[in-house]
């Protein structure tokens, strides 16, 4: 199954991840259960702020 294909991405996530193409990248190559679990942290944000700060926080991760 691939996640970027069926609705679990929430809009707010998706344009930040749009905004960030190195974070998409590596949002990419994660496993399906750390993209879900990662959705989920995204879902528990409480603005649009924190899901950039997520997002940003993505990128510095290998």
């Amino acid at each position: 199954m691939n996640i970027l294909n069926n609705d679990e991405i929430p809009v707010g996530l998706s344009m930040a991840l749009a905004e960030n193409l190195n974070a998409m990248e590596k949002f990419g190559r994660m496993t399906e259960s750390e993209q879900k679990e990662f959705i989920s942290r995204s879902r528990n944000a409480e603005s649009k702020q924190e899901i950039r700060n997520l997002v940003s926080d993505l990128e510095k991760f290998s």
